[in-house]
């Protein structure tokens, strides 16, 4: 059986059309685990009637306490021995779980992954968030590609085997109090991957139109879990010094547009000097400390990590 667990906080405008492509998926031996965080809109009540409609679909309540509590707590609650995790406003083909789950079991794989297409709010493919190619990766393979997010990162457009969690139900896994938990998860996941799928087909569909999204709210809470986030994986990369000077070259790049979107929120008023000031702080007392302090890949971001600081 197939559990997929989906967080839900405030997508009253997206859910139905969320839990109608799970409904109508051409696999059907599933469970959906709906974990409302705390909604102040009619997203509870809209999962309750499809939890009373069909005996596949729970859900459960929770005081509003993120995206990272809510997965943790779906997966304790999944039963089945694979786990897909869906955002609320986004939406599957139908052939979705059918798809994924035959080539997890062909390719004796520990997880499987697929493109996803992104769509606004007429419902338009905008772009895509694509694999290259099928393919069948080793764990360091897997590791060395997810690092340097030649894969997509993302929890969505996968499914799992509930062997990758730990005993509890993804206790350790989630990294409850941050926004970027995806980015933490495979951190912790990561060394007990032995093979991984790739598909081509975009199966999942993702929604940039929903304003009120974490990918589109960039808070200041939103950039302490980037930094934080970070900081975790450099520490992680460290260790595994057979990938480690390429990978330090995509973690700068990365830093530098970091840098940059903490600029324009800045501008906009999303952040405050105060806080950008403490994150970058954190970020060269906590990162860069164990950078390559010699190495003139990391100067100039540190000359614009201290201009930037100095500027506010």
């Amino acid at each position: 059986m197939v559990s997929v667990v989906i967080p839900i906080f405030n997508c009253e405008d997206y859910l139905a059309r969320c839990l109608d492509s799970i409904v109508n998926q051409e696999y059907c031996d599933f469970e959906v685990i709906m974990v409302d965080d705390g909604s102040t809109d009619k997203s509870l009540s809209i999962a309750q009637e499809y939890a009373q409609k069909d005996s596949r679909f729970f859900v459960y309540h929770q005081k509003n306490s993120g995206c990272a509590a809510a997965r943790a707590f779906g997966v304790r609650q999944s039963k089945g021995e694979y786990i897909a995790m869906i955002d609320a406003d986004d939406y599957l083909s139908e052939k979705y779980i059918e798809t994924l789950l035959e080539t997890l079991l062909k390719d004796q794989s520990d997880l499987v992954k697929c493109s996803s297409r992104f769509f606004s709010a007429d419902s338009e493919a905008v772009k895509s968030l694509s694999i290259k190619s099928d393919a069948v990766l080793d764990g360091t393979s897997f590791k060395n590609e997810i690092f340097r997010e030649n894969i997509p990162h993302e929890f969505w457009g996968t499914l799992f085997k509930r062997t990758l969690f730990s005993e509890n139900g993804g206790g350790g896994e989630f990294k409850v109090g941050f926004t970027s938990d995806d980015l933490h998860f495979w951190v912790a996941v990561v060394d007990r991957i032995e093979r991984a799928s790739l598909i081509t087909d975009a199966l999942y569909f993702y929604n940039i139109g929903n304003g009120s999204s974490i990918t589109n709210n960039k808070s200041a809470r939103y950039y302490y879990s980037i930094a934080h986030a970070w900081c975790i994986r450099w520490k992680f990369v460290r260790n595994n010094p057979g990938f480690r000077w390429r990978t330090e070259r995509h973690i700068l790049r990365s830093l530098w547009k970091y840098v940059h979107s903490m600029e324009c929120r800045l501008e906009d008023g999303t952040v405050s000097e105060e806080q950008v000031n403490e994150i970058i702080g954190y970020l060269r007392a906590s990162f860069f400390r164990s950078a390559l302090f010699g190495a003139k890949c990391w100067d100039g971001l540190i000359r614009r990590l201290t201009l930037f600081s100095s500027k506010r």
